[in-house]
């Protein structure tokens, strides 16, 4: 029986792509045949000329009364997105966003910020990341005495680059 169900398993693989390209994503507000999704709205990505409501033609629900729902955020302005296609998948990314994937980031050492590091002074760099398009920061003077930092690398996380720290000898980067 289990190694049955670890060839069904195997046999079913990832799902197709939603997508190749930002054309073929568009952007929705649907949340669920049932319960309260759009009366609380959340935006989001969703493959170009999908039906996502046709599913619900067979489902039985209740009728959900949107007066009596309470939203924990105000409805999202849909102005603030484009549609993205980001590893295949439809997603809503917001205009302002730094990055879409980790390959959009990089790190870098940047002067700490410090009054008393002024420019030509000896300060140990602090790493950050930043979007590939952004300028160069300017060489920094290395110390001798600096602490040695953890490894790192720079990920997109929502939309921004951030420094994330990794031990080395973990599989997980």
């Amino acid at each position: 029986m289990f190694v049955l169900t670890l060839l069904l398993l195997a046999d079913i693989g990832p799902p197709p792509p939603e997508c190749v390209a930002d054309r073929d994503c568009v952007l929705s507000t649907f949340n669920g045949c049932c319960g309260g999704g759009d009366c609380c709205p959340e935006v989001r990505g969703a493959p170009k000329g999908k039906n996502e409501r046709a599913a619900c033609a067979t489902m039985k629900c209740d009728v959900v009364e949107c007066g009596t729902v309470k939203c924990a955020h105000p409805p999202p302005d849909l102005s603030l997105y484009v549609p993205a296609c980001v590893a295949r998948r439809c997603e809503a990314v917001l205009k302002t966003a730094q990055c879409r994937v980790a390959a959009d980031c990089r790190l870098v050492e940047v002067p700490p910020v410090d009054p008393a590091c002024d420019e030509g002074s000896c300060c140990c760099p602090v790493k950050q990341a930043q979007p590939v398009d952004a300028g160069v920061p300017p060489p920094i003077t290395h110390c001798k005495r600096c602490p040695p930092e953890p490894p790192a690398r720079a990920a997109c996380e929502r939309g921004q680059c951030r420094v994330v720290h990794f031990n080395p000898g973990s599989k997980k980067r």
